[in-house]
């Protein structure tokens, strides 16, 4: 049974006082009702403070988280920077090497223009292209007539072996 605020009278018997049960019967719902109310309070903030904790313990492991990829990123950065350090060495040693080359195959003569016939004009061995690749069609005494030989010496002479 509920007190009726406006009236100050029990709903259930209109125009007659209420007795003094009656008040405490509404008075006990009422305190019943709200000690329901705030016991279903209670249980709702209890939750809310676990879950609270929940995300707090879970903030502090994406911190932590969050901390240890910063590192690995930090890490993974300077790894790189020496990567790329590295690589500009090889690409200044290759363009070197690039200048190198251009430099030789420029000052080689016209009779060497393989990687071989270089290989013999650095050990003094002069010839013709044809005898380096080694065509065929040559007669006999042709081939026996140029053959490779060192450079400035008479024809017919035999390379001498170079000591290492």
């Amino acid at each position: 049974m509920r007190l009726d605020h406006s009236t100050k009278r029990c709903p259930l018997e209109k125009g007659a006082e209420p007795t003094g049960a009656q008040i405490l019967a509404a008075i006990d719902s009422s305190w019943q009702a709200m000690q329901t109310q705030i016991a279903a309070i209670v249980v709702d903030v209890n939750l809310l403070r676990a879950d609270l904790r929940v995300v707090e313990e879970r903030s502090v492991a994406n911190e932590k988280q969050v901390t240890d990829l910063q590192s690995e990123m930090d890490t993974l950065k300077a790894s790189v920077a020496i990567l790329e350090a590295k690589m500009h060495k090889l690409e200044a040693r290759v363009e070197d090497a690039e200048a190198k080359l251009k430099v030789l195959h420029a000052g080689r003569s016209h009779f060497f223009p393989s990687p071989e016939a270089d290989l013999l004009e650095r050990n003094g061995v002069a010839g013709t292209p044809d005898l380096l690749v080694g065509k065929r069609g040559r007669r006999p005494e042709e081939q026996r007539r140029c053959i490779l030989q060192p450079a400035g010496a008479p024809a017919g002479a035999v390379p001498a072996m170079k000591a290492k």
